[in-house]
């Protein structure tokens, strides 16, 4: 069989159009990788179903940018151990993009069960793809630390997520920086975020895959 090959598309991209993806999947794009809101997808995943291509969708996790809705819930955004919020855009570290929410809290993984569910539902969506399901990088790549003028060779507390109130409660006492459980405990919150969105999109009928860092 041939390779599949896949081709990530911009949903906000005005010059895509239907021909477009007719062109890419005789030049031998198998896949189509969407991303933007679910309008977006849906059009643009009819276009590859008509062209006979692979449609996945890509689903912002606990990073969310300018979502309206999540923007209106201080209290969901993840807390630095420095005390600072990614709700606030003087407070976000690194990019202003940086939007990440708390994966300990059962109303997050509610909304963004209700979000993948939208996109999940789509007839001409074959898939859907988790990225930023994690926190924010707590040691970036090594070349990178120059660009933001840093030294990532210990924990830095500005950098370390989440240490919103609700994370302390659930953990049962004050965290310290890189104690093993505590560590443990906010991996785990992110993996069953993971799951409960995984969930989600397979009790669609679709598959599901998830950009995965360390």
């Amino acid at each position: 069989y041939p390779p599949k090959v896949g081709l990530w598309v911009h949903g906000n991209d005005d010059a895509l159009t239907a021909e477009s993806v007719r062109t890419w999947a005789e030049a031998g794009i198998t896949t189509l990788v969407i991303d933007g809101t679910p309008e977006a997808i849906a059009r643009i995943s009819a276009w590859g179903k008509a062209a006979g291509l692979e449609t996945i969708a890509w689903f912002w996790s606990l990073n969310r940018p300018e979502d309206q809705i999540a923007l209106k819930h201080p209290e969901w955004y993840a807390v630095s151990a420095e005390g600072k919020g990614c709700h606030k855009a003087s407070e976000r570290p690194f990019v202003a993009y940086y939007q990440f929410l708390c994966p300990s809290r059962a109303e997050v993984r509610e909304y963004l069960k209700q979000r993948i569910a939208e996109i999940a539902a789509i007839p001409t969506v074959d898939a859907v793809q988790l990225d930023y399901i994690r926190q924010p990088d707590v040691v970036l790549p090594k070349a990178l630390w120059a660009t933001y003028g840093l030294d990532m060779s210990t924990t830095l507390p500005a950098y370390d997520f989440c240490y919103c109130a609700h994370c302390k409660a659930q953990f049962g006492k004050e965290p310290i920086a890189d104690d093993d459980a505590w560590v443990e405990f906010r991996l785990n919150a992110v993996a069953a975020t993971a799951n409960a969105l995984i969930e989600t999109v397979r009790a669609a009928g679709k598959r599901c895959g998830a950009a995965v860092f360390p």
